[in-house]
């Protein structure tokens, strides 16, 4: 029985986890760029279940014989983002980019390293350089930042090609860097950012990847899966509630019941 509550206190566990995961999703909704984030639940660990008896006779000796294993609670196994492009969005500004084709990122340089995002949303700061939504300077293809400023430069001449070259009045001031990440290496650093994990690489993009001007990429957030999710997991929580409830009023007349003996 008190195994029971462990595994009713894990599943209300999971629960909350699957419910932040959820809400964090439909918090982001409106994030430009933003990739839904998705759970796997799995197995928190398995007990041996053996039977003990004696066998008789004049050398009285134990037996045991292997059951099978048993599960004792459930765990977030996995937290994996959902790479699928969102929809485009026109825009006025010359300086919002939205980026097609999965995997892909654009990189910005932060204090503690490159950050990768999808989030295309971008701007010129005082210095003239190109710089991303949370205001982090966007990476070019030679690793440093992008100058977009000079005379005759204007935020209305710029040209953004699907390779991501910047043109201002047909001069080239820089290339955005866009990079390919395999999903496996990428670790959630913000709402809509990613930083590599141990191993990961940052690599040249494929075939099917280009940038797209006057355009940022939605939320890949599917709303009515997430309605969906958000019922069923109150649902699982409440059905864990009751469990442990039940359990807990059964160890409760228990022990009232063991009191009154003799």
């Amino acid at each position: 029985m008190i195994r029971g509550l462990y595994a009713a206190a894990s599943g209300l566990i999971t629960n909350l986890r699957q419910q932040e995961v959820v809400a964090g999703n439909i918090a982001n909704l409106a994030t430009p760029g933003y990739k839904a984030e998705v759970t796997a639940q799995g197995a928190f660990q398995t007990v041996l279940i053996r039977s003990f008896g004696s066998a008789g006779g004049p050398l009285p000796f134990g037996t045991q014989r292997t059951i099978g294993r048993l599960g004792t609670s459930a765990q977030i196994a996995e937290r994996s983002s959902y790479l699928e492009d969102g929809k485009l969005k026109p825009t006025d500004s010359t300086l919002d980019v939205a980026l097609r084709g999965e995997g892909a990122f654009f990189a910005v340089k932060s204090p503690a390293g490159t950050i990768y995002t999808r989030n295309g949303q971008f701007a010129r700061d005082r210095q003239g350089v190109l710089i991303s939504g949370d205001g982090l300077p966007v990476l070019g293809v030679d690793g440093n930042t992008i100058s977009i400023r000079g005379q005759g430069v204007s935020i209305d001449t710029i040209e953004i090609t699907t390779a991501g070259e910047i043109f201002a009045g047909g001069t080239l001031l820089g290339q955005i860097l866009v990079v390919q990440i395999d999903p496996a290496f990428l670790q959630r650093a913000g709402p809509g950012s990613f930083v590599l994990k141990a191993g990961g690489t940052a690599g040249p993009v494929g075939e099917g990847v280009s940038i797209v001007q006057n355009a940022l990429e939605e939320s890949n957030i599917d709303v009515g899966r997430m309605a969906a999710q958000l019922f069923a997991v109150s649902q699982h929580f409440g059905a864990n509630q009751r469990v442990f409830q039940t359990i807990d009023e059964n160890l409760a007349q228990a022990v009232r019941d063991i009191g009154r003996v003799g």
